[in-house]
């Protein structure tokens, strides 16, 4: 910071100065990682559910299967 031109503020001005511009940096995005978490939340929440019909083949299938895990 010695040859550093600075427009006559001290140290202490520099750091501060530094230290509020990270700080809105670091706040932007962490809420753009909120955005995009949600968003992902909300996409998956809202996949259409599948309905399917008891046919004979998926009970065995489930049967088979439970039993085969006892």
């Amino acid at each position: 910071m010695k040859w550093s031109f600075t427009t006559g503020m001290r140290s202490t001005q520099l750091s501060e100065s530094l230290n509020a511009k990270i700080k809105k940096f670091v706040k932007l995005v962490m809420e753009k990682r909120d955005n995009e978490i949600d968003s992902i939340f909300d996409s998956r929440e809202k996949l259409p559910k599948q309905k399917l019909k008891k046919s004979p083949m998926l009970i065995q299938v489930c049967t088979i299967l439970y039993s085969s895990s006892i």
